[in-house]
């Protein structure tokens, strides 16, 4: 036969340094004199012992409970116009000894603060002592920038108020600069070029090609047909060039004895600056076609020999390019790999153009002319190049899937492979009501 006992419900709740208050099981009539005393010890406080569970007695105690460093607000914003944002630190109780805290700023760059550190005593531990945070300029339009207020370890005599950390401040320092437009195609003294820069040939005749520009803006890679850009180039004729701002302007295909005898044009940069590939029609260090500058490693790799090749992008870290080049009367996208000097056909489907591709080389994507409802148009398509087959993938549809009456006019992909963009005049999605691309 099971026996059930019932076992006495205590809960303690502390609401002050003195006393203790107790709820106790109303259906439990079992209370003896002993628990009555214990109750009466729970609840007796010595205001002069420092004992008190709670931790926030007078000038000499302190406990872990307590011992905290207590900051407001927990977010804030400065400006780089010198806009200025305070806040307040305190202790959650009295220590028994001086505790010292150091503040200092993640990034002193956008914000500095002061005073950088911050001393409570056993009088003033509860008294809220400010912090002014003060945003700095950079004179360089570079967004709002996110920095952190941190707090070192107290450091204190008293054991319970040593190695305390306070919670961080999370701060923003708003950018306040304009941005400033700088002519790039110049000399490495301030020379503007004297000749065309980008886009078409003076005559219209040959594609320079748009700047390439690197992840991080320091390098702006263009072709160029000005002769007073680079030292020593006498060729006469379009060359790539690379600009640092506020630093110098260098030649890719001219510079001094090293010019090349026909037109570079088309230049495309690594997101990392190491490499660029580019379209030359010059036979004295290369042969004519598509060609892979590797400004690390050296030499210049030949992708294709065909004149009538054309660059169209490169991976973030310049291994893998993309170019299209003529294979038999048709237009072939083709992979080149600068470890392994190879390339691998992607399509030949259609006619691809405006090749992307992503971070890490492994997928593309391209327009491809088609025949659709009688009328000829073009679709984006995705390759992912590890696949077996790699098989192009029309991406370009509406949200259902279904075929785009229109096609797409543009498109690409994201740096990490995983989203495709693309423009059309169609209505690819339902909340897309107007006629317009």
């Amino acid at each position: 036969m099971n026996t059930l006992t019932r076992v006495p419900l205590l809960l303690a709740i502390t609401l002050s340094a003195c006393a203790t208050y107790s709820v106790r099981d109303p259906t439990d009539a079992t209370t003896d004199a002993a628990d009555a005393s214990t109750l009466l010890q729970e609840a007796s406080v010595d205001a002069g012992d420092g004992s008190a569970s709670d931790g926030s007695a007078d000038g000499g105690e302190g406990s872990g409970a307590q011992a905290r460093v207590i900051v407001t607000p927990a977010s804030g914003s400065t400006s780089e116009s010198g806009g200025a944002f305070p806040f307040t630190v305190e202790l959650a109780g009295a220590p028994a000894a001086i505790v010292t805290i150091g503040v200092s700023s993640s990034n002193t760059a956008e914000g500095t603060v002061s005073p950088a550190s911050l001393t409570f005593t056993p009088t003033n531990g509860s008294t809220k002592q400010t912090v002014t945070v003060t945003g700095v300029a950079d004179g360089v339009w570079d967004g709002d920038k996110s920095y952190t207020i941190v707090f070192a370890a107290s450091t204190s005599a008293d054991a319970t108020w040593n190695g305390i950390v306070g919670a961080p401040v999370a701060m923003t320092n708003i950018d306040v600069d304009i941005p400033v437009i700088k002519l790039a195609s110049i000399a490495t003294v301030g020379t503007q070029g004297n000749g065309q820069s980008g886009g078409l040939s003076a005559d219209t005749s040959r594609l320079l090609g748009a700047p390439s520009l690197t992840t991080d803006g320091r390098s702006i890679f263009f072709a160029s047909e000005a002769t007073n850009l680079a030292s020593g180039d006498s060729n006469g004729v379009a060359d790539v060039f690379r600009h640092e701002p506020g630093q110098k302007t260098g030649g890719i295909s001219a510079s001094g004895v090293s010019t090349w005898n026909g037109a570079s044009t088309q230049p495309i940069a690594s997101g990392d600056g190491k490499v660029v590939i580019f379209h030359t029609l010059a036979t004295t260090a290369t042969q004519p076609g598509c060609v892979l500058r590797d400004f690390v490693s050296g030499p210049d790799r030949q992708m294709s020999t065909s004149t009538a090749c054309v660059p169209h992008d490169i991976s973030s870290d310049g291994r893998y390019a993309l170019f299209t080049e003529p294979v038999a009367g048709v237009t072939t996208l083709k992979r080149f790999d600068k470890t392994t000097l190879s390339s691998t056909n992607v399509t030949n489907f259609g006619t691809p153009t405006s090749a992307s591709i992503s971070s890490d080389g492994r997928y593309v994507t391209f327009l491809s002319t088609h025949t659709y409802q009688g009328k000829e148009m073009a679709d984006l398509y995705a390759v992912d190049m590890q696949a077996a087959p790699a098989t192009p993938v029309r991406v370009s549809t509406k949200s259902d899937g279904a075929q785009l009456p229109n096609g797409a006019t543009a498109g690409g992909i994201s740096g990490d492979g995983n989203y495709f963009w693309f423009v059309t005049r169609d209505a690819a999605v339902p909340a897309d009501t107007d006629a317009d691309a």
